[in-house]
This record gives C-alpha cells, sequence and structure tokens, in this order.
C-alpha cells in the first residue's frame, strides 16, 4: 500500500475533525486574501477497467485551458455525485503509463483509483458533517499534503498564505479549483489538481504537472 493512500485512508476517518481544525484556522485570520493567480478498510478490486493507457514521453497532454480555466476543467461533463464518480472511475485504464490501478471502495463516502504509488485521482462527498463540497475539497487535501506557497494558483481562495485551499465562501464561482506542487507524508512531492462539482471534492496527484495533466486528460474523455 501506498504512502499517500495510507494518508488518504487514515484521514477519511478523521476528516470531520480537520474540517473542524480549517474552520478555526480560518475564524482565527489564517485565511490569505492575497488575490490567487486565476489565470495561471481494504481496496476492492477492479471492475474490469478499459483499456491500457501508455501515452510514452512524447504525449502533450490536451488539458490546456485559458484564463480562469487553465486546466480545461470544463471540458469534462463531472458527475455531481458520489455514485456518479464511481461509475466515472469504473471506467479508468487498467494501466496508466506502466502503473497497474487499484480502485478504492474502503469507506463510505469516496472513490477512486491508485495507480501504485505514483498517481491517483479520489473524490470525496459532502455529508451532514461537511455540507459543502469546497470544504470536503480543503479537507481531503489537508489531511497530510500542502502546497508550496509560491506555487498555488486557483479560485479557491488559499490558507496559510497559499498552503492549503481556502474554505468555501458566498462567492461562489462558477469553477472552484486549485493547483499546486505539493509536498505529502514522508516528503513525497506531487502536482496536484483539485476541484469540485455538485456535491463531490475532487483531487488528482502525480509527480509532475505533465502527468497530472496526462491523467486529468483520461478522467476528462470518460465523462463524455
Amino acid at each position: 500500500m501506498s504512502s499517500l493512500e495510507e494518508t488518504v485512508r487514515s484521514g477519511i476517518r478523521v476528516v470531520g475533525t480537520v474540517a473542524v481544525t480549517l474552520l478555526a484556522l480560518s475564524a482565527c485570520g489564517a485565511v490569505d486574501d492575497t488575490p490567487t493567480d486565476n489565470g495561471t478498510g481494504e481496496a476492492g478490486s477492479p471492475r474490469s477497467p478499459s483499456t491500457t493507457h501508455s501515452p510514452g514521453s512524447s504525449v502533450t497532454p490536451k488539458s490546456q485551458g485559458h484564463g480562469d480555466d487553465p486546466f480545461n476543467l470544463t471540458a469534462g461533463d463531472w458527475p455531481r455525485d458520489l455514485r456518479g464518480a464511481d461509475a466515472l472511475y469504473d471506467k479508468m485504464p487498467g494501466t496508466f503509463k506502466t502503473w497497474p490501478v487499484e480502485h478504492v471502495r474502503s469507506q463510505p463516502g469516496t472513490a477512486g483509483v491508485f495507480y501504485q504509488s505514483k498517481a491517483d485521482a479520489f473524490s470525496m462527498e459532502a455529508n451532514n458533517e461537511i455540507p459543502d463540497a469546497r470544504d470536503v475539497l480543503s479537507a481531503m487535501f489537508g489531511m497530510g499534503m500542502v502546497c508550496e506557497k509560491t506555487t498555488y494558483r486557483g479560485t479557491a481562495t488559499p490558507m496559510q498564505g497559499g498552503q492549503l485551499p481556502g474554505l468555501g465562501s458566498g462567492k461562489h464561482p462558477g469553477l472552484w479549483w486549485f493547483a499546486c506542487h505539493a509536498k505529502g507524508e514522508g516528503s513525497q512531492d506531487y502536482f496536484t489538481i483539485g476541484w469540485t462539482s455538485g456535491h463531490v471534492a475532487w483531487l488528482v496527484n502525480a509527480p509532475d504537472e505533465n502527468t497530472s495533466r496526462e491523467l486529468l486528460d483520461v478522467m476528462i474523455a470518460r465523462t463524455h
């Protein structure tokens, strides 16, 4: 089991506590109001995932957007509940690059795929404890990762000077997202892209931005 998967699984059990902590930080003035760069359990078995994705080093990711959507997230017809997210993950390839997939079905309110310890896509659904998907996004990222402050960008207002995506607010943009170079437990480096749709918070993590974009491309293609 990868260290990131262990982090996510252990973090799921304490997500409510994390959310309370984030709310407390916000109440204490830890939110950074500096404008962001808007333009720049057991794992189950795979359910017969679809074709292998082996793009090779020469592939250029298609997730090249503009303005407030630099990762072309609006190209995806993203499910708005976890049932739909779970169905999307069932369509993910059995191999990404050379990394075999594991589907995550260990905790209620979660879905996702892990490609060994190299890359993953993961979702959590808002619930009675955390009813806003934007707050879920903050909590699930903050379970075990922090952003390198100078790399943070997105429509989600940053907290703690850019280390974490901020909580939801009355200003509800059409697309709520963030991206950054992140460091996880064990000092592992990732490039993270996070966003919300309906009641679902989404995270994509990979060793670098190009690979994160490639994985995001795979997901976008499977939403149609």
